[in-house]
């Protein structure tokens, strides 16, 4: 303690052993996964203003990380940054997820010969696993608590799926793709008896990938996003 203060000198300089720095690439990454978690779960809902200000006082943040996650986030299209007037959350008009579905279903069922051909027994085996989780979801909880949950495991589902086709190409598209469609479906009013649908779609893709039979698993990875298309578009315009 100096002389005439009332309270002693901490030194929280660097080198303090219990204040340990946070690295900025990782304070980069904790601000962009914040941010991206609550676009997708419709904390930041759709055609919402992002004002960086309030969000660095919410954070705690500096803006240099924040300009950095908002640009990634713009980069996938998350994001819109209009001149002059800010940053919003993108809107998905039906036209455009109707697009995304035609899309995702070449991406999906043009992969399935690479990968039955790429897939081993215990890739297949966490497939089935990950399917087994999905569905064990639906009896975890009320219904409206689990939902969101169900629809991003049913995003993992699918994108670990295209993953065993061995081209990172393909699996960054499909991502881009299956992530504005996952924000659609989010923010529309889905009941428990559309996700019971999803269980039983997923049940016949994982019986064809396990059986390795390609013209089934093209069939059922087709039904199954023809008939999600139907469902995410009648809830939009039921929205509308």
């Amino acid at each position: 303690m100096r002389k005439n203060d009332a309270y002693p000198v901490v030194d929280y300089r660097a080198g303090a052993a219990w204040l340990p720095q946070i690295p900025q690439q990782q304070l980069r990454e904790q601000v962009y996964d914040l941010l991206r978690a609550g676009i997708l779960k419709q904390q930041f809902p759709p055609g919402g203003q992002l004002v960086m200000e309030e969000l660095e006082r919410a954070m705690g943040i500096s803006r240099t990380p924040l300009k950095e996650a908002l640009q990634r986030l713009e980069a996938e299209g998350l994001v819109e940054v209009i001149a002059r007037r800010g940053t919003y959350v993108s809107k998905l008009n039906l036209e455009r997820a109707a697009e995304l579905f035609d899309l995702r279903q070449v991406l999906e069922t043009g992969a399935a010969p690479r990968i039955l051909d790429s897939a081993t027994d215990e890739d297949i085996e966490r497939i089935v696993g990950l399917n087994e989780d999905l569905i064990r979801l639906l009896d975890e909880g009320p219904y409206e608590e689990i939902v969101v949950e169900f629809i991003e495991r049913d995003r993992v589902f699918h994108t670990e799926m295209m993953k065993l086709a061995g081209n990172t190409a393909l699996v960054n598209t499909y991502s881009g793709v299956n992530t504005h469609l996952q924000i659609a479906r989010v923010n529309t009013m889905f009941v428990r008896t559309q996700s019971n649908a999803t269980g039983d779609e997923h049940s016949r893709i994982v019986e064809a990938l396990v059986d390795r039979n390609e013209p089934a698993l093209r069939h059922a990875l087709a039904g199954h996003i023809d008939a999600s298309r139907d469902r995410t578009l009648e809830a939009m315009t039921g929205e509308e």
